[in-house]
């Protein structure tokens, strides 16, 4: 038996505060799908309990520096550290006493497994370098902008050029044409403005890694000159003139480069070594060994039974992490270890039986496909999705948006199923999870809605 705790829902609250709404949060009891359990519990229920270990497990992280690469890491700082395992084992309630005495038996998911969370891990060393060993590009970025960039006129303000949003940019003008004018506006080109700050003046090459990038902006932007002229009118001149030139550009990094190459006058700099250490939520055969048969009500973490209040809704698009709609197909591939969007919305609300209003579009982490449509997954701490442990079996029908490119979605990537339509949302996942159709229309009771909300429920990962 591993020494351990249990870790109550009392004492794990939210990480965040974001627009969905999980209606007001009761730390006092279980939580049930993504909402309180407001009920008793009965023999036959499976409820969920987190159990901390009192010991860590040393591992090994990953080391990373803006200054060095990693074979020279290897050399100076350690590669080491441990964590804490924290896992959340099932149990069935077998007879209950009163709420402080609930028997209960062990249930094991996929025979012999519990649900290990997440681990996140960091820490920093420092070091003293001599200047001699590190690249002298890469030591003036870190001095420039870490150290002393702002101490020049020219770096009063500085940021970066961003590929991918030179990417949806252009995505963005290829769908549209003199017909629909109403499309885009000012608004929508400066929000996908290529450059941190939306003003070339403050943007310096990033290590001069996106001058090729960047110089192919500037060689595409002729050929939408005339549909920008078209759409913005009047407004053109000034959204153009924050774009600059490549030329512009270099100059002004050049610059800043000039200037900070005057502090680097010294024989060690000093160097900060990050060391991290990420470990998704995933379904393991237990590290830690209990004897539990009996756990109060507060001790309980997760009720398994379905959720009152909040349901899962179909999305007739799957977009990628730019908000271009992919093949659909990559519903079926969907499996553990993937990060997946997934649209949400309120059940018990008005205005259902009208038009209806999403909660959100979260991240999940899929824990085990369950079925041809259905997958245990965990809310994921990625943006906008920075709540509670939440576990839930989600319908690969409500995945909204797939980020190809993040680390677990490999298996995706490799489908070849990542082809852009050509089509595509400004708002990401959430575009293709509010528009049922590409010209916009919101989903309906009229339209056929009772098909594309799905119960959260769990009776898939018992089946």
């Amino acid at each position: 038996e591993m020494a351990y705790r249990i870790e109550k829902r009392s004492s794990t609250k939210a990480r965040g505060d974001y627009s969905i709404d999980f209606g007001d949060r009761n730390y006092s009891i279980p939580l049930c799908g993504c909402s309180n359990f407001d009920g008793e519990i009965s023999t036959g229920d499976i409820i969920g309990v987190k159990l901390s270990a009192n010991t860590t497990v040393k591992t090994k992280f990953t080391t990373t520096s803006s200054l060095l690469p990693n074979e020279k890491i290897a050399l100076i700082s350690k590669q080491y550290g441990s964590y804490r395992p924290v896992e959340e084992h099932l149990f069935v309630v077998t007879k209950v006493h009163r709420r402080e005495r609930i028997d209960v038996v062990p249930y094991f998911l996929d025979k012999d497994k519990v649900i290990a969370k997440l681990v996140e891990e960091s820490f920093s060393t420092k070091w003293k370098i001599p200047v001699a060993q590190i690249e002298k590009d890469t030591l003036c970025e870190e001095m420039f902008i870490n150290k002393s960039l702002k101490q020049y006129p020219i770096a009063e303000e500085y940021g970066y050029f961003t590929p991918f949003k030179a990417e949806k940019l252009f995505t963005l003008l290829d769908s549209v044409d003199e017909t629909n004018r109403d499309i885009i506006t000012a608004k929508d080109i400066t929000k996908l403005c290529p450059f941190s700050g939306h003003h070339y003046t403050k943007t310096i090459l990033h290590l001069a890694k996106e001058a090729g990038k960047l110089q192919s902006f500037y060689n595409r932007l002729p050929q939408y000159e005339a549909r920008l002229q078209h759409h913005l009118g009047e407004e053109y001149e000034a959204v153009r003139d924050r774009w600059g030139t490549y030329e512009l550009i270099v100059a002004h990094t050049e610059a800043m480069y000039a200037a900070a190459l005057t502090m680097i006058n010294k024989d060690f700099v000093k160097v900060s070594v990050q060391h991290n250490l990420y470990i998704p939520s995933h379904l393991t055969v237990p590290t830690i060994h209990h004897n539990i048969t009996r756990v109060q009500f507060s001790e309980i973490f997760r009720v398994y039974k379905p959720d009152p209040t909040y349901v899962l809704c179909r999305t007739k698009y799957v977009s990628n992490w730019g908000g271009v709609i992919v093949d659909n197909e990559i519903r079926k591939h969907v499996t553990a270890g993937n990060i997946v969007r997934v649209l949400f919305g309120k059940n018990k609300i008005a205005a259902l039986a009208d038009k209806y209003t999403y909660s959100g579009v979260i991240y999940c982490r899929i824990l085990q496909r369950l079925n041809e449509t259905q997958c245990l997954a965990c809310i994921e701490n990625y943006y906008c999705s920075e709540y509670e442990d939440i576990v839930l079996v989600i319908n690969v029908n409500a995945i909204s948006e797939v980020p190809f490119t993040w680390n677990g979605n490999e298996s995706l990537e490799a489908t070849g199923l990542d082809k852009e339509s050509g089509e595509g949302f400004a708002c990401t996942g959430g575009g293709a999870a509010v528009l049922s159709t590409a010209e916009g229309e919101v989903c309906t009771r009229d339209n056929d809605v009772e098909h594309e909300m799905f119960d959260l429920t769990y009776e898939a990962l018992f089946a």
